[in-house]
């Protein structure tokens, strides 16, 4: 059934791309090395990471490229990457997607890998219309495979599009639900820790296993992402009585996440 991927993109008289990350592009690259035609295509393919950001990375960067080139590969490499349709000028298009590269996350500029389909396709889901035509921009639309079967995501056109350059994009938490990952958070939060209260993290066996099981018992009782941090703190206090002042002193909590912590220390007691 992904084949219906390789259908999408081969469709005649529709302007669209394929957009892929780099091990999926060397996957592209060993596919091609006995078609020279294919190679050439390849080559030809564009690189998102372009300024001195990226300059250490620029081997990893994600690749751009036409229809026709991507619809020369196996629907098991096509899949890794997403189909985009525009019916605005190439380089238009190939700067609207870079102005996506950097985004904003929690104050913080991050890399916004939009260009995998295990990242972007949960996330659109979780988008308003409005958010998914900010998103899109000058793109009519955004296909993938995801969940065995082909989803897409098309622009109203009922917004004006103006490109950015600056960093402009924010990810919103309720995005991230569905990629949220506790063992990621967790390993997280542990390093953050162990820079800020290292005589604490020391006190426990396995500092990262007790974070862990108290963001996943946040999860059940379907805690914000604040807030299972906040558990996750509380938890590490009780287990090395450490007052929880103390903590909330150390990480310059606001007086509404003092509150939090202490509401959730003493529930975390009963």
């Amino acid at each position: 059934m992904s084949e219906a991927f390789n259908l999408w993109l081969a469709e005649p008289g529709a302007s669209r791309y394929w957009l892929t990350g780099y091990l999926a592009f060397e996957q592209s690259q060993q596919h091609a090395a006995t078609h020279e035609t294919l190679q050439a295509a390849l080559a030809d393919a564009d690189v998102l990471f372009s300024d001195q950001t990226f300059e250490q990375v620029m081997n990893m960067s994600p690749r751009l490229m036409r229809a026709e080139t991507a619809c020369q590969l196996p629907a098991e490499i096509l899949t890794q990457g997403i189909g985009l349709e525009s019916q605005t000028d190439y380089p238009a298009m190939l700067a609207h997607l870079q102005s996506l590269l950097m985004a904003a996350l929690d104050g913080e500029e991050v890399l916004f890998r939009f260009y995998d389909p295990q990242v972007i396709l949960p996330m659109l889901v979780t988008m308003s219309p409005g958010e998914v035509d900010l998103l899109l921009g000058n793109l009519n639309g955004i296909t993938g495979w995801h969940e065995q079967q082909l989803v897409s995501y098309t622009r109203s056109h009922t917004t004006d599009f103006a490109l950015r350059t600056e960093t402009w994009w924010k990810i919103q938490p309720h995005h991230l639900k569905p990629v949220y990952k506790p063992e990621v958070h967790a390993r997280s939060l542990e390093r953050y820790w162990w820079e800020k209260i290292p005589a604490t993290m020391n006190i426990p066996d396995d500092p990262y296993a007790m974070i862990l099981q108290a963001l996943e018992r946040a999860q059940q009782l379907n805690y914000s992402d604040t807030q299972a941090e906040l558990l996750a703190l509380s938890t590490l206090a009780q287990a090395t009585q450490t007052p929880a002042d103390s903590l909330a002193e150390v990480f310059h909590f606001t007086a509404e996440e003092r509150n939090t912590l202490y509401r959730i220390n003493k529930e975390n007691q009963a």
